[in-house]
């Protein structure tokens, strides 16, 4: 059949998808600091921090946002672009 093919002439990538990450990850970044998450992407995308209870607790489309009006505790931030998501926990202190 050779690589790549069913018996029924159906192709399947063969590649291990090694590359791909790599290219997701130039598209995409999230930084976590201390007082600001920083984004850096070449498509648009929407962030969004959730609290531990799933509670919405801001949305932004900068690639700046400063946190230091979150309260102490645990967060999930999510990163959405057309074709690809970051999720990270952080922690305020």
């Amino acid at each position: 059949y050779g690589p790549g093919l069913s018996p029924l002439g159906i192709q399947f990538p063969t590649d291990t998808g090694s590359s791909a990450s790599n290219k997701d990850e130039e598209i995409l970044d999230l930084q976590i600091l201390p007082n600001e998450l920083i984004v850096t992407s070449k498509e648009k995308f929407k962030v969004t921090v959730y609290d531990l209870t799933g509670m919405i607790i801001l949305k932004s489309e900068e690639s700046h946002i400063d946190l230091p009006t979150l309260k102490k505790g645990t967060y999930i931030c999510n990163v959405y672009t057309n074709y690809k998501c970051v999720k990270k926990k952080f922690m305020v202190n």
